[in-house]
């Protein structure tokens, strides 16, 4: 009977403290040093197309999709939409941050076959074939996470979610140089590795 409350226990803290995802797979997070975190691979960055236009509160994609349109109610800005950039390898993947009156969105807008759009909850960083963004939703329940999306040939396929201890937030973002570890700085500047396969 003592073992098994010594269990139950013990599984309860490691699901509240959040060093467990789902039952059978463990985070593997490790605090790393400055130096360490300074050796990886910068986020390879979205490319800035010229001919996308914001007119008149709208940003212009494709002609096909839909546009993306600021709404404006009681004179402020309820939604406003800002073209990060796109995918480098084949311009076809469009970010757009979603600003709103409690935090923002991006939005990406996927042009290679029709116009699919994604809704990712904190900023995308692009690694190797791989997208991951933070979860920065601005609830009062926030839980720290990463969403790691995989870069197919017909979409992106959210391939993981990886809950993180406390609301750990990312002030900046690398890669291990094989890409299979994500290297962050959160908001206290200690510094993270957390393993994503």
């Amino acid at each position: 009977m003592t073992k098994l409350l010594f269990l139950t226990l013990l599984f309860l803290a490691l699901r509240v403290t959040g060093l467990a995802i789902g039952p059978e797979q463990p985070i593997a997070i490790t605090e790393i040093s400055k130096v360490a975190f300074a050796k990886g691979i910068l986020p390879i960055k979205f490319h800035k197309d010229a001919a996308i236009k914001k007119v008149n509160g709208e940003v212009l994609l494709h002609a096909k999709c839909a546009r993306l349109k600021d709404v404006v109610k009681n004179g402020d800005y309820y939604e406003e939409y800002k073209y990060i950039g796109d995918w480098p390898e084949n311009h076809r993947l469009h970010v757009v941050d979603k600003v709103e009156l409690n935090g923002h969105h991006c939005v990406i807008v996927d042009c290679r076959k029709g116009c699919k759009s994604y809704l990712l909850n904190g900023t995308p960083y692009l690694s190797k074939g791989m997208l991951i963004n933070f979860n920065e939703s601005e609830t009062t329940d926030l839980q720290g996470g990463i969403y790691i999306w995989k870069i197919t040939p017909n979409e992106l396929k959210q391939s993981g979610y990886i809950r993180l201890p406390g609301n750990q937030q990312a002030r900046e973002v690398r890669f291990s140089a094989d890409g299979s570890h994500l290297l962050f700085q959160d908001m206290t500047n200690r510094f993270w590795s957390v393993k994503l396969s």
